[in-house]
């Protein structure tokens, strides 16, 4: 997805902050000048739009983390994990405070000039 982002020219790399908890898998967007971490929270603090993009059963877990650096009335949060269930859509809406759109990516697109 941070490829196909930054090969279509629709966001600068360094606007661009990518977290991952290994560093090795971090280092193709550094190469491409985005800005990387291991730490989520780092990634999102201060980002206008957060995408979580992680497996299913991490959601939950990600956006509780995040919770003490996202601002609701600022910034714009999406998740694309493939089908997220209801019961956690429900959960990231109790824990956060807000309502939640659940988007399901089924193919895999890659953009190009």
């Amino acid at each position: 997805m941070t490829d196909g982002f930054i090969k279509s020219g629709a966001v600068k790399p360094a606007d661009i902050s990518v977290a991952n908890p290994t560093a090795k898998k971090l280092e193709h967007f550094a190469l491409q000048g985005a800005s990387v971490t291991t730490d989520n929270k780092t990634a999102a603090d201060g980002a206008d739009i957060v995408i979580i993009a992680v497996k299913p059963w991490l959601v939950e877990q990600v956006v509780n983390e995040l919770k003490p650096v996202l601002n609701y009335a600022r910034q714009t949060v999406i998740t694309v994990a493939k089908a997220v269930q209801e019961a956690v859509t429900a959960a990231v809406e109790s824990a956060c405070g807000v309502k939640v759109a659940a988007v399901n990516v089924n193919v895999c697109g890659i953009a190009r000039k």
